[in-house]
């Protein structure tokens, strides 16, 4: 007998030890740790339980545990939830302090019974995430308030991985070019590129991306959504993880596409003013040249003219003393040209209605072309008047349709036409040497072989030509851009290789008292050869 009341001694002193243990573990716990009937009432409690809630443990013993909670109903239904699925892990809930505050906490609970498998309750923990918590609003505050600084930026704010997609965008790529940052996400940085650029441009990005470096104004043309040619100035810096491996890039986007219009304005600007100082100097040195030269040549011509006064024909020097002024006046006309280029030939103005003045030279502007090709004649309507010397226009209209005829392999067809005109200040911003305002327009357009833009630079040079050896002498369409300055116009050429040409003069409108002298009507003709 002693012998069995010594062994169930033991037996109890181990349990109580085993308890004392289990309470020990228990409270060192400092999460709260509690156990709950199966009505759901707090069975016991631990001291890390007392401090979150301010209760003592003797008032918290006994009543329901859901009322700790800052929503009891929450805390019921994942109670619930234990008995019908036999845990809940992680369950969010907050305790409130009997001082108002509210600690977050995750809830997890478990059913425990005894050793013929009944339910005696549920054990229940809860982990203090408050601060986690607050960790995670104040990265979702910063993350909110990058956001709205991106969106709100004038400049696209844009995140790529390792292989160039991208992985954010913010809303002012839409504005920039017109993909939704949605649409974005489901590109890499280079297919936005220009197609003539992509290669190029990728390799050089790609290249950055090897070497791990940042870059700045990183100057490249972009595709809007609507097709649009946009220009960007992008900067990157490499995002590292760690161990230093490539993750991706974060970086800007700055539109700079009216920038580059203003620039290329400005040297399109620049090329005009150079071109119209080099027409200047260059008629200056004509004018000079041809004015000695015109000296020289009036001594040639008298002194042939009275040679030939005293020779006789039959004279052999006779012949050869008509060929020396056929040659002076041959070279008199040029510097006439010349001079015309120069605008210091002497004119003599008159009022004229342009339509009368093309109408009275079409025969001869049709012999002059020739037989294949046709000649059209569109005068416009209620013409206004200009002021201009009339062998000055029936030089132009001579002048241009040669360049026009020679321009034209076989069949052709050169157009003729007028328009009153008034210009604005765009189109002058556009056309170099204009000044807005009311204007008559004489437009002559062939169906030759054209021009490219580098033979346009120089179309109104002297000397400057595209025709063979002994074909002409390059001086018929500066003399045209002379007598077109001299009245205070302007020339405009239009031209594309295979696709023709199209010369527009542009001469003020006269306003003056003559003005009002009406000419003879003037109709549109087809005249071929």
């Amino acid at each position: 007998m002693i012998t069995l009341r010594t062994e169930g001694k033991r037996s109890e002193e181990a349990l109580r030890a085993a308890s004392a243990y289990a309470r020990n573990l228990i409270e060192a716990s400092l999460d709260p740790l509690v156990t709950i009937s199966a009505e759901g009432k707090i069975t016991d409690v631990n001291e890390a339980s007392v401090r979150v809630t301010g209760v003592p443990s003797a008032q918290l013993i006994g009543t329901d545990f859901s009322a700790c909670f800052t929503e009891p109903e929450k805390a019921r239904e994942s109670y619930r939830r234990v008995f019908s699925e036999g845990f809940v892990r992680d369950y969010p809930l907050a305790i409130r302090h009997v001082s108002g505050r509210v600690t977050d906490v995750l809830f997890n609970a478990a059913v425990y019974r005894d050793e013929q498998g009944r339910t005696l309750g549920v054990l229940a923990t809860a982990r203090d995430i408050t601060e986690r918590k607050r960790s995670e609003e104040a990265l979702k505050a910063s993350e909110k308030r990058f956001r709205d600084i991106a969106d709100n930026a004038q400049e696209w704010i844009w995140e790529v991985d390792a292989e160039g997609k991208y992985t954010y965008a913010s809303q002012v790529v839409e504005k920039i070019l017109g993909y939704t940052p949605e649409e974005i996400l489901q590109k890499h940085f280079y297919d936005l590129f220009h197609p003539e650029d992509r290669e190029a441009l990728k390799a050089a990005a790609l290249a950055a991306f090897a070497a791990k470096q940042p870059f700045w104004e990183f100057i490249n043309r972009n595709v809007h959504k609507n097709g649009q040619t946009i220009w960007l100035a992008t900067s990157g810096l490499p995002l590292l993880d760690d161990k230093g491996n490539l993750l991706g890039y974060r970086g800007a986007d700055t539109d700079i596409t009216e920038r580059k219009r203003s620039e290329a304005e400005r040297e399109k600007l620049q090329a005009q003013l150079i071109q119209a100082r080099k027409m200047e100097l260059v008629g200056q040195l004509a004018g000079g040249v041809a004015h000695d030269f015109n000296n020289i040549l009036t001594v040639i011509l008298g002194n042939a003219d009275n040679a030939l006064a005293r020779l006789t024909e039959q004279d052999p020097m006779h012949k050869r003393m008509r060929e020396i002024k056929s040659a002076a006046e041959r070279s008199a006309n040029l510097t006439r040209q010349l001079l015309a280029f120069a605008r210091k030939q002497t004119i003599d103005p008159k009022v004229l209605d342009l339509n009368d003045t093309v109408l009275g030279m079409l025969e001869m502007l049709r012999w002059l072309i020739g037989e294949d090709i046709d000649l059209v004649w569109l005068p416009g309507h209620d013409l206004w008047k200009v002021r201009v010397d009339p062998s000055q226009m029936d030089q132009i209209l001579a002048n241009l349709s040669v360049n026009a005829r020679d321009a034209i392999k076989g069949v052709g067809k050169v157009t003729i036409e007028t328009a009153n005109r008034v210009l604005d200040d765009a189109f002058c911003a556009e056309h170099a040497g204009s000044v807005p305002g009311e204007y008559v327009l004489l437009a002559l357009s062939d169906t030759g072989v054209g021009m490219s833009n580098e033979v346009l630079k120089h179309v109104f040079e002297p000397f400057f030509t595209t025709k063979g050896l002994g074909r002409g002498t390059g001086l018929g369409l500066a003399t045209v851009y002379g007598i077109v300055k001299q009245n205070e116009g302007f020339i405009n050429a239009r031209s594309e290789p295979g696709a023709g040409t199209t010369l527009e003069i542009y001469l003020p409108r006269y306003v003056g008292e003559e003005a009002e002298t009406s000419g003879m009507p003037a109709v549109a003709q087809s005249m071929t050869g």
